[in-house]
């Protein structure tokens, strides 16, 4: 984030006690979702202890999610390239956090099932709790692009270009993939 402090606004705390950054990050996050409700914020941690904060923020309609790193947004910024699109950003609520609103195409998602992903990708949260339910309810797996969509946003509590991100990580991941009519083929 140091590379890209232009868009990156980073907040020096005083005091460097127990969950200071955590408290830190929960009120500059605040701050932000009062000053753009309709805003999507990902804070980047493998700290799963975010996780409760973010199911509240979402239980209050605040689109919010947590990344392993900056390499797993499912959108570009200053320092991670997409093809045919220019990389931008917006500023920092926090150290860790980044906002901007995601944005997937269907066609990406297609392109994304032609590639050979090792075994190893790491997926983020949403699309483990999806393989989870599906995994567990393999009668109840949604035969058309549209049902999957609105089962993973009903799963997630994601908009569709949410949702949309969501599915793109399970083809990457090789979990999923599609036949030319749109219908989904899962590999759990």
């Amino acid at each position: 984030m140091i590379e890209h402090s232009s868009s990156v606004n980073l907040v020096r705390l005083k005091s460097a006690a127990k969950n200071a950054v955590d408290f830190a990050l929960a009120y500059y996050l605040g701050r932000a979702a009062l000053a753009d409700p309709g805003a999507c914020f990902h804070i980047i941690s493998k700290d799963t202890g975010y996780d409760p904060l973010i199911d509240h923020l979402r239980g209050l309609h605040i689109k919010v999610r947590r990344q392993s790193a900056c390499a797993d947004l499912p959108f570009t910024w200053p320092g991670k390239a997409a093809a045919g699109s220019d990389a931008t950003g917006k500023k920092a609520v926090a150290k860790k956090a980044v906002k901007k609103k995601a944005a997937t195409k269907k066609a990406a998602t297609k392109k994304a099932a032609k590639k050979k992903v090792p075994a190893n990708v790491a997926l983020p949260d949403e699309a483990e709790k999806v393989i989870k339910n599906l995994r567990e309810h393999p009668k109840a797996r949604p035969a058309k692009r549209k049902k999957l969509m609105a089962m993973v946003s009903s799963l997630t509590g994601e908009d569709p270009q949410g949702a949309e991100s969501v599915i793109a990580a399970l083809v990457r991941a090789g979990k999923l993939s599609f036949d030319e009519k749109d219908v989904p083929r899962y590999k759990l």
